[in-house]
């Protein structure tokens, strides 16, 4: 089904994606060198691929729980640019553009010219670039892994196969999109899981519809088998099979083979420590939405016979006092948060309405809904590992994004059709809906401003600076200077329980084949196999670096875990240096320490 777009909705589409493509550089330039956090997270996506450039094999020298992939696609980044922060990020800022394009290629096909040009430049400004308070790194220039943003980024392209194999015929496009998902299959569990319902719930629907074989499925599930048997391979030429089997499982191994599920913080990140209390909120959000979309329709209705310029200065004048309305009654960030708990809904809505049109339409219409009935069910199961608190500031900024497209696609495109003529038709509940994103979209880039503006202390140097809040940036500066002063290159230095980045800064190896000491990696790895590597290889130089961890359940390293690498360390070393409080004690605010052997 082709649908007819009004020429005024095709010129306003036009003009929100050049918006959105003037947008992107400036962004750019806004936010160089303020996207990654100074010490969580980023530090791994850096230290690693840095590693491997220098021949280590991951998983037998470096212990990983994700996928090798990303991993080794930033090696080959650093092996091509040169190791750097900076190579990694000209890399991200392509990644980022070409998610960009297949999206917009996307919602053009499942909504309209509208919902593509503002999915673009909401993509662009929420969920690529921001810089929000607090840790960084949740964003696609600075991605807390890439396995998340190169997976998706696969995961469109395996979609946009398999479409065009529904399309057009052909072994070579089911080939394609299976060793597309294959390589999806090394990266992130949650990536997978959701492009691989979207793709099965798109061959049953036309299966059911259209009738047809098997073929296309058994031709991409086989050939989806191919990337990892191929990396698992090439993992058992430096280790033991059985090593190199958990290692490509990645993510896969991790969920069903430890105890990192069950820690505290993966429940309240899907919502499951306050079901009833989260619930409550994501039904709040909905009847919030609706309050503003319900009279939005109404107002198409009473207004259908209007005749054009008083039609749509109507509109403009309801989506000025949509966005009044929001900007002035959400007084902070974490207000503006909870607009985005009701997307799970909005996307078991999508998918149901979908699916529903694609099996009852009429023969011309069934193909259309039935790839809006996938992209639904991939919006809804990307947001599974965060299903009663979706957010766009924390896990969300990858795992919403598609969900957060989707509301633009039905509040811009499938609703308005059913009320309302020319021009634009239900120009009311788009005007509606793009004052409300609009203001929240403006919300998001205004505090993720500030938070840029508040980075006023440079950490690392050359390609390797980047822009950190002053007191985490100032230690860390502080502790690198130090730790290039007091030991030479080629000397190992340990920093507990997090801080690989520091490593990477002063290209300083860690000893054992851990990077992080919290409470995923040990629940992941075990504390004593962590212990035994340090006894048989101590570190030349030990830092420590305060950590609150109550996210976790454990508040300090030391304490409250990781009680026996610390018993160890103060047999064998002592401080020589300190910045800020003394840090991992009971109620101290942040600070740095370095160790040197007794």
């Amino acid at each position: 089904m082709k649908v007819e777009h009004d020429p005024l909705e095709r010129r306003l589409g036009a003009a929100l994606t050049v918006l959105a493509l003037l947008l992107f550089p400036w962004l750019l330039w806004r936010g160089w060198g303020a996207w990654n956090d100074v010490l969580v997270d980023y530090g791994r996506e850096l230290y690693v691929p840095w590693r491997i450039t220098e021949g280590d094999v991951l998983y037998r020298d470096l212990a990983y729980f994700n996928g090798p992939l990303s991993a080794y696609l930033n090696a080959l980044v650093f092996t091509v640019l040169g190791v750097s922060l900076r190579s990694l990020t000209i890399a991200n800022v392509l990644v980022t553009a070409l998610t960009g394009w297949l999206l917009h290629r996307r919602l053009r096909a499942v909504g309209g010219p509208l919902s593509a040009g503002a999915g673009l430049a909401v993509f662009f400004v929420v969920f690529a670039c921001g810089r929000f308070p607090g840790v960084g790194n949740y964003n696609f220039l600075a991605p807390y892994s890439h396995e998340l943003t190169h997976g998706l980024l696969l995961a469109l392209l395996a979609f946009e196969c398999a479409l065009r194999g529904a399309r057009a015929g052909g072994a070579r496009w089911a080939l394609g999109s299976g060793l597309l998902l294959g390589l999806v299959f090394l990266t992130k569990a949650e990536v997978l899981l959701g492009v691989g319902a979207a793709l099965l719930w798109l061959h049953l629907l036309r299966w059911r519809s259209e009738g047809g074989g098997w073929r296309p499925l058994g031709l991409t599930a086989a050939a989806a088998l191919v990337p990892p048997v191929l990396a698992c391979a090439l993992l058992s030429l430096a280790m033991p099979l059985g090593d190199a089997l958990v290692g490509t499982a990645g993510t896969w191994a991790g969920l069903f083979g430890s105890e990192t599920a069950e820690l505290v913080f993966y429940e309240r990140t899907m919502g499951t420590d306050l079901p009833g209390e989260n619930l409550k909120l994501v039904l709040t959000s909905l009847g919030r939405l609706l309050l503003f979309l319900v009279p939005a329709l109404l107002l198409d209705r009473l207004t259908s016979g209007w005749k054009g310029p008083r039609r749509l200065a109507a509109a403009a004048a309801c989506a000025l006092a949509a966005a009044a309305v929001v900007l002035a009654a959400e007084p902070d960030l974490y207000s503006w948060f909870t607009w985005t708990r009701c997307l799970p809904l909005v996307a078991l809505g999508a998918w149901v309405f979908a699916s529903w049109r694609a099996l009852a339409a009429p023969d011309a219409e069934r193909e259309a809904w039935a790839e809006r009935a996938a992209f639904g069910l991939f919006a809804l199961v990307m947001m599974a590992k965060i299903l009663l608190v979706v957010t766009v500031g924390h896990y969300g900024f990858a795992l919403a994004l598609l969900g957060g497209l989707l509301f633009l696609v039905v509040s811009l495109e499938w609703l308005p059709r059913l009320s309302g003529g020319p021009p634009l038709p239900g120009a009311v509940l788009r005007a509606v809906s793009l004052g409300l994103v609009g203001a929240l979209a403006f919300a998001f880039e205004r505090t993720s401003g500030e938070t840029i503006d508040s980075l006023t202390v440079t950490v690392g140097e050359g390609p390797d600076a980047f822009r950190a809040e002053p007191l985490r940036g100032e230690g860390v500066r502080q502790l690198c200077e130090q730790i290039g002063a007091r030991t030479r290159p080629g000397q190992s230095v340990l920093v507990l329980p997090e801080g690989i980045l520091v490593n990477y800064l002063t290209r300083r190896h860690t000893p054992t084949r851990h990077i992080n000491f919290m409470p995923p990696e040990l629940a992941l790895f075990g504390e004593e196999e962590i212990v035994k590597e340090l006894r048989a290889a101590p570190p030349d130089a030990l830092a420590l670096v305060h950590k609150d961890t109550s996210e976790y359940g454990y508040p300090l390293f030391g304490i409250d875990y990781g009680q026996r690498i610390v018993r160890w360390a103060q047999r064998r070393y002592q401080y020589d240096w300190n910045w800020g409080q003394q840090p991992l004690q009971p109620g101290t605010a942040f600070g740095v320490g370095l160790l040197g052997p007794r």
